[in-house]
């Protein structure tokens, strides 16, 4: 079969498998991403009004869930937007 991978051709289910799970991943960070960025986007608003949503440019650019878990937290525990533009800047 021409211009068919070798991999599928041959009906490799290992291969098939791994791509599945590769995208079921791939679509879980994203979900999460995305789902973590609305919360923060709320809780910016909720916690400093509509001019601390200017951050949400620069947590626009975070890929790491992780990390995003981290500026999501830090959103309840600190006193005022600079202190969170502090800890943004080292994310």
């Amino acid at each position: 079969m021409k211009g068919i991978n070798p991999a599928l051709a041959e009906g490799n289910d290992d291969f098939l498998i791994e791509m599945a799970d590769q995208f079921r991943n791939e679509g879980y960070q994203q979900g999460m991403q995305k789902g973590l960025r609305e919360g923060i986007e709320l809780g910016l608003e909720l916690r400093f009004g509509n001019t601390s949503l200017n951050m949400m440019t620069q947590v626009d650019r975070i890929q790491d869930v992780n990390k995003l878990e981290v500026f999501k937290d830090a959103i309840r525990h600190v006193r005022n937007p600079d202190e969170l533009r502090d800890i943004l800047g080292k994310l």
